[in-house]
């Protein structure tokens, strides 16, 4: 019951996996919402779910941790929580800087983040895909955006070449901008799609096609075949 209130806080819908709900269907009116509010999602709501189903999205399952540990990492969430966003009202002496102290910054990095995390894999090309094999898995899986943008590689730390941060996550980033034509061309050779978007304005309309799609609720026989196969493949 938990596990189901939480994720309908999750107020976007981006794969045919995912249950419909009725809100899901204005999800494009509100995703600067979700943006800037993306990080005390992941923090918080999201990482809850975690623990409470044992699985991250029912796909990768959490280790077995003493209980402790759990008792020790909720403690650290809760901490932070209120030093982050609750000490700022108790401790300053108006609510106008507390208000600036603790919601403008989280706002501010989750919009920073959510440009540089979201275009990368939610998209139509790169949702719903698998390969067994994993160098492949990875670059249909990602989608590199604006590969010959100095100002983007800065913006997002590389995370705008995500097929290369992919493939090979122990380079350091500054290589990446060298290796992504490597990478594109010998995709090419082998016949592997590799998903790119040149402009920033090319792969948010990407992103917000995924959001257009996910926001009909036409998918409820393909969720299921979803569902099915996917218990299949870890049954393997």
């Amino acid at each position: 019951m938990v596990s189901s209130f939480l994720q309908k806080l999750i107020l976007r819908k981006y794969s045919r996996r995912s249950r419909f709900y009725k809100h899901y269907k204005w999800q494009l009116y509100y995703l600067i919402l979700i943006w800037i509010n993306l990080c005390l999602s992941l923090g918080f709501i999201i990482d809850t779910m975690f623990f409470l189903r044992g699985s991250y999205h029912r796909i990768v399952k959490m280790m077995t941790v003493p209980t402790w540990r759990k008792f020790a990492h909720f403690g650290g969430r809760i901490l932070t929580l209120y030093v982050a966003y609750l000490w700022p009202y108790f401790h300053l002496d108006s609510m106008w800087k507390a208000y600036w102290f603790s919601v403008v910054p989280m706002f501010i990095i989750s919009l920073c983040f959510s440009i540089s995390s979201q275009l990368n894999h939610l998209t139509l090309d790169n949702m719903e895909k698998y390969d067994r094999d994993w160098y492949k898995h990875q670059v249909l899986t990602s989608h590199t955006f604006c590969p010959n943008s100095f100002f983007w590689f800065i913006f997002t730390g590389g995370l705008n070449l995500q097929i290369e941060h992919h493939l090979f996550p122990g380079v350091n980033h500054q290589h990446l901008r060298k290796i992504q034509p490597i990478v594109e061309r010998v995709c090419k050779k082998h016949d592997v799609s590799y998903n790119v978007s040149m402009t920033m304005s090319e792969a948010f309309g990407k992103h917000m096609k995924l959001l257009t799609e996910m926001s009909k609720d036409v998918h409820a026989n393909e969720r299921l075949r979803l569902e099915r196969e996917a218990r299949q493949l870890q049954s393997k």
